[in-house]
């Protein structure tokens, strides 16, 4: 990456200095145009020549130890505040304050509570001033950053397209036999903000009960007033980003959230044109788009996801889609979604539209789930990215989903694979509530089908394959009944093959009827699957147990009916 620097020219070389710069330029290509290290795209934000976007005159930086002691304006740190002397601060800000009550503290707050935001009027790019800051500050501060603000990651598409056909591809329509989602399952959608009086989407929005509208007082303890049905990150002026408690939307300028939410979970089975993967799961908006903004070719950027994710995360979401992204990774951000999947949340992102071989940020982070394009053959969407960072791949070309002012239109776009995914993973969650982060995802890789067969320039680069709803929701276990004679005793039999990958059987004998119970534990003792819980006729019975979900390692299976209770060992190895 060329650095540029400034020049004084004496006015005694001032004549050879022009040709040599005459003899440059006739040596140089059509190609070798100037590109600035840093332009504004509109007021407020500023584009790097890596592609990276960012906030004008804000920092993000992270202390490695509390911090105590500051004020408006000072972190009362010498060094660190003779440093930020020369950038002209107007404020300091905390960007998560601990929650005094600690018994409402989650995984993580303790870490979130070390970032601080500063602001400034400075003239020095955010990128240079966060680089002398963290340069002289190694000590005391772990990392500084710009304040990166996204792009949406979606295309608008010919409305004369087929229809909902992405739901048939991914197999929705057989997994809603299976489970039709959950109302207690909350879907996380930090976007530009969404239509929340939609036909097809009002219904599943999310209502924070808790909290009594419009009185002013935050009844829940949870730092936002009046939060009755989500939170506005952005506010109406991207030239000067606020918050209030509406996440609605007042124009097409942040359409591009309604249409996320539709394909998330649009309302299904209401007599309203189409429908949702998510079914039942509900709708958690967080709105980072401003009013005002169409400087991102005519809608608006994506700004303060990090406070939103934040949000969702602590506020009862279990699944977070971001359909955002961009060049840069971000340390902060990687610290919120690690907190998040601490918490059991689990983070799903669009792998980006740019048509490449390239990593994109949200979705190359750790503990997320990124999500690259296909067709309606399944074949990768010509826009798609492809990298080996991508988890899996979903329908995102001419997707049908609601927009703003109850009206519906087709996207293309990883935007839209994201939150398809999303709604799956939150039917995952539904049907196997008490499945950790892990086991879930791996529910949904391991559900997925291969279409390396049909993009095969692409073989290591689209994840596990095209996501199958159904299959994710497929029970891993079966049982039946070997013999018809009665057993004299209860038994329980050594699990065979052992070692085993992915499958082993369990035998066991019931002398009598009853309400009996075979679950698997881990070495720690914490459960991870229920095999068995119903009542039995006497018999003989063999369980067939898929543990492709779970890590390699030693576990336990308990079987208990009656009085009777045995535990055995067996080990999975992949």
């Amino acid at each position: 990456m060329p650095l540029l620097f400034k020049h004084k020219i004496m006015n005694s070389t001032k004549y050879l200095v022009i040709g040599l710069f005459l003899f440059s330029l006739s040596m140089m290509g059509f190609n070798d145009v100037y590109v600035p290290k840093y332009k504004m795209v509109n007021d407020v934000v500023i584009k790097r020549n890596d592609e990276a976007l960012y906030m004008k005159g804000i920092i993000n930086i992270k202390f490695k130890n509390d911090v105590g002691g500051f004020s408006a304006k000072a972190f009362n740190i010498g060094k660190l505040d003779r440093v930020l002397s020369e950038f002209s601060i107007s404020k300091l800000e905390q960007r998560h304050p601990l929650n005094p009550v600690i018994a409402k503290r989650m995984i993580g707050d303790e870490e979130l509570a070390k970032v601080f935001a500063v602001y400034y009027t400075g003239g020095i790019d955010p990128t240079e001033a966060a680089r002398k800051i963290l340069e002289e500050n190694k000590d005391i501060i772990e990392w500084a950053e710009p304040d990166f603000v996204y792009e949406a990651d979606f295309v608008p598409n010919d409305p004369n397209a087929a229809s909902q056909y992405h739901l048939s591809r991914i197999a929705a329509y057989t997994a809603w036999d299976i489970s039709q989602g959950d109302t207690s399952v909350v879907l996380g959608i930090v976007d530009s903000g969404s239509d929340l009086d939609h036909p097809d989407l009002a219904a599943n929005i999310k209502y924070n009960y808790a909290e009594i509208p419009n009185d002013m007082i935050d009844n829940d303890g949870n730092g936002y007033i009046d939060d009755w049905r989500g939170w506005d990150f952005a506010g109406p002026n991207y030239l000067s980003l606020s918050e209030d408690n509406d996440p609605n939307i007042v124009s097409s300028y942040c359409e591009h959230g309604s249409h996320v939410s539709g394909c998330a979970s649009q309302v299904t089975n209401n007599g309203v044109h189409g429908a949702g993967i998510g079914f039942k799961c509900k709708l958690l908006i967080s709105k980072h788009g401003a009013d005002n903004d169409n400087t991102g070719s005519g809608y608006s950027y994506v700004y303060n996801t990090n406070a939103g994710l934040t949000y969702c995360y602590q506020n009862g979401a279990k699944v977070m889609n971001c359909s955002f992204g961009g060049t840069a990774p971000s340390s902060y951000t990687q610290l919120v979604i690690n907190n998040a999947w601490a918490n059991g949340v689990i983070t799903v992102a669009s792998a980006g539209n740019e048509g490449s071989n390239a990593p994109r940020y949200p979705a190359s982070y750790q503990n997320v789930i990124s999500v690259a394009s296909t067709t309606s053959s399944d074949t990768k969407s010509w826009f798609s990215n492809y990298h080996s960072t991508v988890d899996v791949c979903a329908p995102g070309s001419s997707i049908l989903s609601t927009l703003y002012n109850n009206n519906y239109a087709y996207f293309d776009g990883t935007s839209m694979s994201a939150p398809i995914t999303s709604g799956t993973v939150a039917l995952i969650r539904s049907n196997f509530p008490s499945y950790t982060p892990e086991q879930v995802v791996t529910r949904l890789l391991t559900g997925c089908d291969s279409i390396y067969n049909i993009n095969p320039g692409y073989v290591g680069l689209l994840g596990a394959g095209r996501i199958n709803a159904f299959k994710s929701l497929q029970p891993l276990t079966s049982i039946s009944q070997n013999r018809l004679e009665v057993p004299s005793v209860f038994k329980l039999g050594q699990n065979f093959p052992n070692p085993f990958n992915p499958s082993t059987k369990i035998n066991f004998s019931l002398p009598k009827s009853g309400e009996v119970k075979l679950t698997v534990y881990d070495s720690k003792g914490s459960e991870v699957e229920t095999l068995v819980n119903e009542n039995k006729q006497a018999g003989n019975y063999t369980v067939s147990f898929n543990a492709s979900f779970l890590s390699s390692g030693l576990y336990f299976y308990k079987l208990t009916s009656g009085g009777y209770s045995e535990v055995k060992k067996m080990t999975f190895i992949k």
